[in-house]
């Protein structure tokens, strides 16, 4: 079976060998060597993987990870999410989902910014 959600709603199945978890930061987007230099050809992917259903599904990649190329990559979906605009929840072009309470996304913040102290973590 397989499960989505949260580390505290998937921690019951943590050591069951019958259930496929899907959590927070468990989807990553994996450049090989053999891609790595042809990283700008996905852009739109790895944007929609990232930002789809407003970046916030179980199945949203959390990280892309490079054997190099990493600042190109990092600074090509920086400029990519810059351009992304705040607008109604209801607007059919609306790009980022909603926080129905301000203090979800202010620990969500706080977690960038603990995050951004780890070693080698930059904010571009």
């Amino acid at each position: 079976s397989m499960a989505f959600g949260d580390d505290r709603s998937m921690a019951p199945y943590k050591n069951d060998h019958r259930v496929e978890i899907h959590g927070t930061g468990y989807s990553k987007i994996l450049f090989g060597a053999d891609q790595a230099d042809n990283w700008e050809k996905h852009l739109d992917l790895l944007v929609e993987a990232i930002a789809a259903n407003g970046g916030r599904a179980c199945v949203n990649a959390s990280a892309v990870w490079s054997p190099k190329n990493a600042d190109a990559i990092a600074m090509g979906l920086a400029k990519r999410f810059a351009g992304v605009k705040a607008r109604p929840w209801d607007d059919p072009n609306c790009e980022v989902s909603a926080f129905a309470k301000p203090e979800v996304a202010e620990a969500i913040n706080n977690m960038v910014e603990e995050g951004l102290k780890t070693p080698g973590a930059r904010d571009v």
